[in-house]
């Protein structure tokens, strides 16, 4: 099991194009139990098993657009930097809202693990 989590509550993600989602990157990313993963403080996470394994993910975050306003801002799971849309979450609150992302994805050795956020509205 792995629990990977933000040691500071925010993490500003700059967003240039709607519709294109980049990573929760940072610097404040820490994780607790470690097994068969290693990971980042920039959140990337990597499966380590020499045996292909199904896992399943689950991404909370809370999410707020910088200036407030209601935009429609979403979370995906990526794998290997490749958004998965299956696992889509969004909310268009003005206000702080938690979102939650999740998949069963089949993982082999060295394969990475990341959340991705976008605005689909402006920027």
């Amino acid at each position: 099991m792995k629990v990977i989590f933000l040691t500071k509550p925010t993490t500003t993600v700059t967003i240039s194009s709607s519709g294109e989602f980049v990573p929760i990157g940072g610097t404040n990313w820490a994780n607790s139990v470690i097994s068969k993963f290693s990971s980042t403080n920039a959140g990337l996470s990597t499966f380590l098993s020499e045996r292909q394994s199904n896992a399943f993910i689950i991404a909370t975050a809370t999410v707020e657009k910088s200036g407030g306003g209601s935009d429609t801002i979403c979370m995906r799971i990526a794998i290997n930097g490749i958004t998965l849309a299956k696992t889509e979450s969004c909310t268009d609150n003005q206000t702080p809202t938690s979102i939650v992302s999740q998949a069963v994805v089949l993982l082999s050795e060295g394969d990475t693990i990341q959340l991705y956020v976008d605005n689909q509205d402006t920027c």
